[in-house]
């Protein structure tokens, strides 16, 4: 959930403030008529980050510098936090991707994908 929240937020401290929210709710919710509990607690992160995006706060602590996210420093190498970190970079770089036109997307994997020369991507594209 925090990965989740994190991702949609780009700022650790929201994410865990909705992570915060999201057990609470999980907390008064009725169990018994839930039917998949990872998908009502990933279904109520989405939307309290949704939430917390358009907020009126979020909007008046805008930054209007170059954006970058904080780091989020994990020294889980267990199988499972590494495909967990892999399974995060794939949806980051298909989030990039679709944010790219036919040609940019082309040309990112022509270069990082196949490296192909800029000369060869140039007369190509």
């Amino acid at each position: 959930m925090l990965a989740l929240a994190y991702q949609m937020l780009g700022e650790l401290g929201a994410a865990e403030d909705v992570v915060q929210d999201t057990w609470l709710r999980w907390s008064d919710a009725e169990h018994a008529s839930i039917r998949s509990p990872a998908a009502w607690l990933t279904s109520v992160t989405t939307r309290l980050s949704i939430d917390a995006l358009r907020s009126a706060r979020h909007r008046r602590e805008t930054y209007r510098g170059t954006w970058l996210p904080e780091p989020i420093i994990e020294s889980d190498s267990t199988p499972d936090g590494l495909l967990e970190l892999a399974q995060r970079c794939e949806l980051a770089l298909l989030w990039s991707l679709e944010r790219l036109n036919a040609e940019e997307r082309a040309a990112f994997l022509l270069r990082q994908v196949f490296d192909t020369d800029y000369a060869d991507i140039a007369a190509m594209l």
